[in-house]
C-alpha cells in the first residue's frame, strides 16, 4: 500500500492527512491506521480534480478486500483481482521456479489501469519512471 502510494503519488499528503485525522498508525493500530489511509485514499482518487485518477480506485478497492479478509501480513496463498499469489510465482520461497531463466511477471508501460496486460519477461528488466530506474517485478 505504501509502495502503491508512492509510485501513484500523494503518499506524504494522504498519510499526513490520516494522522491529522485518526492519528498516528501506534496511537490507533497499524491495521485500523491502514483501513483508514486505504479509504481516504480510495474517496481522494475518487473525487480528484484530475479524472484519469478516478478508474484508479480499483487498487484501492484490492487493499479493501484484503484488509476485509484480515490479509495484512499477505501471508500466501491469497487472492488478488482474480490472481492467486502462491509460493509457485516468488523466487525466495521454497517450491518457487524462477531459477530456469529468472522469468519476471511485469505490468506492460501505459496500461496501469483496470484489466492492465500482463506479460512475461526474462531477466533482469529497468524502466525509467519520472526519471528514477524501477526493476521491473
Amino acid at each position: 500500500m505504501v509502495y502503491d502510494s508512492h509510485v501513484q503519488g500523494a503518499w506524504t499528503i494522504l498519510r499526513d492527512r490520516t494522522v491529522a485525522q485518526f492519528g498516528a498508525p501506534g496511537g490507533v493500530g497499524e491495521n485500523e491506521w491502514v483501513n483508514h489511509y486505504v479509504n481516504m485514499r480510495r474517496d481522494w482518487l475518487a473525487t480528484n480534480p484530475n479524472p484519469a485518477l478516478h478508474p484508479t480506485v480499483y487498487r484501492m478497492d484490492s487493499f479493501l478486500n484484503l484488509i476485509q479478509d484480515s490479509r495484512y501480513d499477505l501471508t500466501l496463498p491469497f487472492v488478488l483481482r482474480g490472481i492467486t499469489i502462491d509460493c509457485q510465482c516468488t523466487p525466495t520461497s521454497p517450491g518457487g521456479n524462477w531459477s530456469e531463466s529468472r522469468r519476471r511477471w511485469r505490468v506492460r508501460p501505459g496500461h496501469l489501469h483496470r484489466g492492465a496486460a500482463i506479460s512475461k519477461t526474462a531477466g533482469p528488466q529497468r524502466r525509467r519512471h519520472r526519471g528514477r530506474h524501477y526493476s521491473s517485478i
